[in-house]
């Protein structure tokens, strides 16, 4: 009979399994940390070369500190009803802020139980919903566009005026998130051919990354291996990969998750991030190869939605 046995966030199913899973553990190793970096050189190296990178002199330019806390938001909109998703993206519950804190922030978690996730986004659908865009409206005199950012050349969003910040202009999956200790967001990929930003204001968040090399024995269709709890006999190439990065996100760091890898994050101490997608147009070959493949009706709604907005 197989009994499974732990190793650190992973599930083995013998002690074979374990003890190669502890050799993978060691082989991963923590994401490039950065400050200073050019616009230019954060282009060249990071974005066309598909690396993540973390930055860590970004946010405290900022200097709004106080903002990113449970008590100011909780004091400026505590009343006002926030998305609350499980370990992925599917919705649970729609609740007041207030509440999410009151249940899930301020006291002890059960262990084993799972934990919801605020995922406050933006609109990105025509549909009427519980969208953020009125938040982000209070407090965009709070945070910048991240300096090593573009402000120009976009294809998602396609603006044609000179510049443009997530700050005050709609980007996909704009979003405020917000995750007691013990909530995680599954492996899975962005859509889209996107890159994706998350800022750390608050908190630490563990993250685990696999290269896109590693889709075959990460994926059965559209269903993506459970990295801490992994069913092997549905992926049965799964130890034969080793994640490329393990590493914490801490306040004030800005990483980059690039398009196609697959990223864990689970939340070690109450978490406050911002997070958005982009193309850019040094990038623009894999955004055309993602829109000549088959896609999720919901990706497609995003676009469409991005399409026909006013530029």
């Amino acid at each position: 009979m197989n009994r499974s046995v732990r190793w650190g966030s992973y599930a083995f199913r013998s002690v074979k399994d374990a003890l190669s899973g502890a050799i993978k553990m060691v082989a991963t190793t923590t994401i490039k940390r950065r400050a200073q970096v050019s616009k230019q050189e954060f282009q060249d190296e990071y974005l066309v070369k598909n690396r993540p990178v973390i930055v860590t002199d970004a946010i405290s330019r900022w200097g709004s500190e106080k903002v990113w806390t449970e008590e100011y938001l909780t004091e400026k909109f505590g009343d006002l009803l926030v998305q609350v998703y499980d370990d992925l993206f599917h919705l649970e519950d729609v609740t007041t802020l207030q509440s999410y804190f009151d249940n899930y922030w301020r006291i002890p978690q059960i262990p084993g139980k799972p934990v919801p996730y605020v995922r406050w986004y933006t609109k990105l659908r025509d549909a009427d919903f519980v969208w953020a865009d009125d938040v982000f409206s209070e407090l965009a005199d709070y945070w910048t566009l991240p300096y090593f950012l573009p402000d120009s050349g976009y294809l998602l969003p396609a603006h044609l005026s000179p510049t443009v910040t997530p700050v005050a202009d709609p980007f996909p999956a704009k979003g405020i998130f917000i995750s007691a200790a013990g909530a995680r967001t599954k492996l899975h990929k962005d859509p889209w051919g996107s890159d994706a930003i998350l800022c750390q204001l608050h908190g630490e968040k563990r993250v685990i990354m696999y290269p896109p090399s590693c889709e075959k024995a990460l994926t059965r269709g559209e269903e993506v291996v459970d990295i801490e709890r992994p069913d092997l006999d549905v992926f049965e190439d799964f130890d034969d990969v080793t994640p490329q990065y393990d590493d914490v996100l801490k306040p004030g760091e800005i990483i980059l998750v690039p398009a196609g890898w697959y990223h864990h994050f689970s939340t070690l101490r109450n978490s406050i991030s911002l997070t958005w997608n982009f193309v850019h147009t040094r990038t623009w070959r894999r955004f055309f190869k993602y829109l000549i493949e088959d896609k999720p009706v919901q990706d497609l709604e995003v676009l469409r939605y991005f399409a026909k907005m006013p530029h």
